[in-house]
Formats: structure tokens, C-alpha cells, sequence
């Protein structure tokens, strides 16, 4: 990606709505008045100190903040959240990445979110598939998630959050939320058509979570990106059902067929790689996973949602439960701000926290407000 494209994408952070109030028509000779009423949303997440919901929080409970000048909370209301839960399949050179485990984690997704929550499904590897539309029975969901999944040869990253944001139009306007299981690549890179799809999203006022391959990729792939390679003390040269069939074409005794076969392979103290065309393409796309890691991260969490980057694929599957926990925690809290949001000539960020004034509350919300140029207008 071009350097611009990537300051671009970490830029950008939440959506912010100019609601603007119709007038009643008035005689010509008076003079007309436009009144703008400005309302920022925030999604808040309302927990205990034990990490459980809290529901019975009110305005008066938090403490708002922009840019160090304090506001009150206009309205704090729970709003049963719409969940868009999109599954990376696709990928051509993916080294862990697969669809038992991206399975696993939408399963546990669907588990754990609240009871009545609308959900849908969504995969995409050459192609864009939306598997359900919007649903609460979770039976069903998990059932589609099991046998209608499957993995493909390409990466369609930037098609498929074009596609999600498309998808959002036909609900409410008030917490909504994309969960990405993802590695965030594409087979072929697009960087403004990307950048400007990332925008979008933002734009959307979509609270974005994203549940990332990257760093289990990264440390898989890397080692293939060196011209010498270094051996392994105890190598898993061939698959075990490939070792018992040639130990049983050996005309000897079992135990001793196999000692011959470990005795003809035996792992390598060192290897030297020649393909350089190889080591180039492994290197790329070893660059492309980093980039791809910083967009994923500004993506969540300039939306307000959670980032989760494990390291191996039984820490993939335990943490996405919590992403559900979250989103079953969160108000849409609204406020007035104290600044107007009209006539931006620039992309603007401004900095936002909320806290609480009861001692069993603890509030988590996004820390960045965007005031997109051109859209208050």
C-alpha cells in the first residue's frame, strides 16, 4: 500500500449525525429561519465491576467529555442491537487460517450474544454470500453456520465491507454492529479502492469488531520468508497415515519398517531456499498482513469496537465470546454538542470520553469522534 493510502485508513474514527429539523412553512414576507438541532450517538458499553451488564443506567450516571469541555448525556436508551457477523473463507496463501476454526468462533458468537438480538451471517472469499438475513433464531444460524460455509482460493476483503455497509441500509440507524473474522487481505490490492471502503464504513456510524488472523499468519508465513531455514529438533516430516501405509509395504516387522522410514527422513539441520521469486512473493505478503493488522486495529478501534489479535488458534475461538458480551452491554447514550458539527471544511478528530459518577459502573465507549468534511452540511 502506498504511504498515503495508509495514513489515510488510520485516520479515521466514528460517525457523527447532523439531524436536521424541518421548519413549519411560513408566509412569504416573513423572513425564513433554518434550525439545525446537532446530536452526537455514542454506543456504551454498562458493566459491573464483576464484567456483568448493568440495566438500569441513567443520563445522570455519566460523565461526557469532548475535547475537555463537559457535557450531559441528552438520553440513555437500550436499543437491541443488529449484528452482521462476516467470515473470511478465502485465501490463497493462508498457513493457519482456516474453516473449522472460523466456524468456531461465529458459533460462539451466536452463542453467547443476548437472546432476541438480530443476526445475520455473511462469507465472502471469491465471491460475496450473505447466508441469512436477519434473524433471531439462533438455532437456525448455528445450523447455516455448520453447513453452508466454505472456504475459496481469493480474498475479497474490500468487496465485502462495501457489501456489509450496503446491507446495514435495510435496519435501524442505532447500534449496529460488523464482527470481521478476517485476515484483511485481498487477492488483488486495490489501495484507494480499499482506503475509500474503509472510509465508508466509518462514515456509516457502524460499530466495527474485529476478531483478527493477522498475528497467527504473521508468525506462520515468516519463517518461509528466510533464504536459509533452520531445522527442527523433531520434525513432522510426513503425515502419520502416510507413515503406517510404507511401513506396511516394508517386508519386514512394523517397529522396524518404521525406524527405517525415520531413518530416511531425518530432519534437517538446515535448508537453503534458491527460489527467490519465492522468498520476494513470501515477503510481500508478509508486509501486507502488517499493513492489513494497522487497518484492522484503526477500523475497530476508531468505531468504538473491539480489537482482538491472538496468537494461535485456541486463543482465536476463547476470546470471541467477549466480543459478545460487549455488544450485550451497550446503550446508545446521546448529547448536544457544545461545538458545531456544521460546515467542516476539514476531516476533524476530536477527543471524547465518558465516564461514570456511580462507583459499581464501569463504561467503556469509543475515544474518538470524526467529524467527516462535507457531511453536515
Amino acid at each position: 500500500m502506498k504511504q498515503t493510502g495508509l495514513l489515510f485508513v488510520c485516520l479515521f474514527y466514528f460517525s457523527v449525525y447532523g439531524v436536521a429539523q424541518t421548519p413549519t412553512p411560513i408566509p412569504e414576507y416573513e423572513t425564513t429561519e433554518r434550525i439545525v438541532t446537532e446530536e452526537i450517538k455514542l454506543n456504551v458499553a454498562a458493566l459491573d465491576r464483576g464484567g456483568k451488564f448493568v440495566a438500569d443506567v441513567r443520563k445522570e450516571d455519566l460523565v461526557i467529555m469532548e475535547d475537555g469541555r463537559l457535557h450531559q448525556a441528552d438520553s440513555v436508551r437500550f436499543v437491541p442491537a443488529s449484528v452482521l457477523i462476516a467470515m473470511d473463507t478465502g485465501g490463497e496463501i493462508r498457513q493457519k487460517k482456516n474453516i473449522a476454526t472460523t466456524r468456531s468462533v461465529a458459533e460462539s458468537l451466536v452463542g453467547n450474544l443476548r437472546d432476541g438480538t438480530s443476526i445475520a451471517l455473511m462469507q465472502f472469499h471469491e465471491k460475496i454470500e450473505f447466508l441469512s438475513s436477519w434473524s433471531t433464531d439462533k438455532s437456525e444460524l448455528l445450523n447455516i453456520i455448520g453447513s453452508r460455509t466454505n472456504f475459496g482460493r481469493r480474498s475479497s476483503f474490500t468487496a465485502a465491507i462495501l457489501s456489509a455497509s450496503e446491507f446495514f441500509q435495510k435496519t435501524p440507524l442505532e447500534n449496529r454492529h460488523l464482527i470481521l473474522i478476517t485476515d484483511g487481505l485481498d487477492t488483488v490490492k486495490d489501495d484507494e479502492s480499499r482506503a475509500s471502503a474503509i472510509r465508508k464504513l466509518w462514515e456509516s456510524g457502524i460499530v466495527v469488531h474485529v476478531i483478527s488472523y493477522t498475528q497467527i499468519e504473521y508468525g506462520a508465513l515468516k519463517p518461509q520468508a528466510k533464504i536459509w531455514r533452520k531445522g527442527e529438533q523433531n520434525p513432522r516430516r510426513m503425515p502419520d497415515e502416510a507413515m503406517e501405509s510404507l511401513a506396511h509395504a516394508l517386508p519386514v516387522k512394523q517397529i522396524e519398517a518404521k525406524e527405517i522410514l525415520k531413518t530416511i527422513y531425518q530432519p534437517r539441520l538446515f535448508s537453503i531456499i534458491i527460489d527467490r521469486p519465492l522468498i520476494k512473493h513470501r515477503k510481500e505478503h508478509l508486509k501486507s498482513l502488517g499493513v492489513s493488522q494497522i487497518q484492522l486495529a484503526a477500523l475497530a478501534v476508531y468505531t468504538g469496537g473491539e480489537f482482538l489479535l491472538p496468537e494461535t488458534l485456541a486463543e482465536i475461538v476463547d476470546q470471541a465470546a467477549g466480543v459478545s458480551r460487549i455488544i450485550n452491554s451497550q446503550y446508545v447514550v446521546t448529547y448536544s454538542p457544545k461545538r458545531s458539527l456544521i460546515g467542516a471544511e476539514a476531516d476533524e478528530i476530536r477527543e471524547i470520553d465518558v465516564s461514570s459518577r456511580r462507583p459499581d459502573l464501569d463504561v467503556r465507549a469509543s475515544r474518538r469522534l470524526i467529524v467527516f468534511a462535507g457531511k453536515q452540511k
